[in-house]
């Protein structure tokens, strides 16, 4: 079992090199508890499987846009087996997330966010992205509504595409598109998971269980 982990940022900086792992490590990673401190262990251990980990951490930009393009290239041109994003992001630019959403759909290798610390905004659209979502249990996904540059709302045109934008990301993976409405629309009330008319959704690792967007807590 083999493990590339990409990192240094989209500076794009050369890589470390590729890590051999214990099958025990791996078998780690993948053993997750739910909010009933139900366990779901991978089937599969992982032995001879090439996964790359690639960090998305501080702002979404467009540099980064170009750092995803490039690691899973690299990922793809290795015949790799799983690509594992790890993010830590408060989110970005609306065009860097589309354009990385974009590439991931474009992707014919599984991929899983694992969120370390919070998915906001473009964050949470990147992660909608991917085939699986798994998170450690203090972090969060949400809270995308579309602010311009000065801190104002984003114009109702801008923000009617962006919420289609998660909805279609949501519905691309089989998750209810609601959730990831309410992630960027105000107006949709949801007082059960904290967000009330006016306030945008941001759901901890267990409510994003409960609805189906996160497979697993870590």
């Amino acid at each position: 079992m083999s493990k590339h982990l990409v990192k240094g940022g989209w500076d794009l900086k050369k890589y470390v090199s590729v890590l051999l792992v214990s099958i025990s490590i791996i078998a780690a990673l993948f053993t997750f508890t739910n909010s009933f401190q139900t366990k779901v262990i991978a089937e599969d251990s992982g032995e001879g499987k090439l996964v790359y980990v690639i960090p998305i951490e501080n702002e979404v930009e467009r540099g980064l846009e170009a750092f995803i393009r490039r690691t899973t290239t690299e990922a793809t041109e290795n015949n790799a087996d799983h690509i594992i994003f790890e993010i830590n992001t408060p989110g970005g630019r609306v065009d860097a997330a589309e354009y990385i959403g974009e590439i991931l759909q474009d992707l014919e290798i599984e991929t899983t966010s694992f969120i370390t610390v919070r998915a906001l905004s473009a964050g949470s659209y990147i992660a909608l992205n991917t085939d699986n979502i798994y998170m450690k249990p203090q972090t969060s996904m949400g809270a995308s509504g579309v602010i311009n540059s000065d801190g104002t709302a984003a114009d109702q045109k801008a923000q009617s595409a962006w919420v289609a934008s998660m909805r279609g990301a949501a519905s691309s993976k089989d998750r209810d598109p609601l959730y990831a409405e309410a992630m960027a629309n105000a107006e949709i009330d949801l007082p059960e998971y904290g967000a009330p008319e006016g306030d945008f959704l941001t759901l901890d690792a267990n409510n994003a269980v409960e609805v189906g967007y996160a497979q697993g807590i870590v």
